[in-house]
């Protein structure tokens, strides 16, 4: 059940899983998050560690968490079929990640482009979706997706100690 009192069809849950664990993996407090050695076994954590000062770690934590949020949302509207919902919100969320985006200031110039790609395929999602073909919506999908895992499969974020 959803904040709106709405249901997600059953044949979606699994994907909205996935969604969940692969957009939000890297956003959650240090005691509850699992360690790659932990998920992967011995497979040595080689991501570029992102030095935020601690006021802004949690802005970003909050923006990833909205980001998931919203990610859910549009997947929901498709699968209900609600286009017009699923549009309105992939453009709300467009501006919104390309304005609270608080990481990319401390973050080297390939972390840039992946926000940069990240803001094309939600551009991409967003041109698509009135087409209601989800044949050509779930690929433009897909790829939002993937600019989701290319960063969190590259970059952790490591909070900078209070000096």
């Amino acid at each position: 059940m959803y904040r709106n009192g709405s249901r997600c069809s059953s044949k979606f849950v699994g994907l909205l899983a996935v969604v969940a664990i692969a957009c939000g993996s890297g956003c959650v407090d240090q005691a509850q998050r699992h360690t790659p050695s932990q998920l992967m076994g011995d497979v040595p954590d080689t991501r570029t560690a992102v030095q935020l000062p601690e006021e802004t770690e949690k802005t970003h934590r909050d923006v990833m968490m909205q980001h998931l949020e919203t990610v859910q949302v549009i997947v929901h509207a498709l699968a209900e079929e609600d286009f017009t919902l699923a549009k309105g919100v992939t453009e709300v969320h467009l501006g919104f990640f390309a304005r609270r985006h608080a990481a990319a200031q401390h973050a080297p110039p390939a972390y840039t482009q992946l926000a940069l790609a990240h803001v094309q395929a939600t551009k991409d999602l967003s041109a698509i979706i009135p087409s209601k073909d989800m044949k050509q919506i779930l690929p433009r999908l897909n790829g939002l997706l993937r600019t989701c895992m290319a960063c969190h499969l590259e970059y952790k974020v490591a909070v900078k100690p209070a000096h």
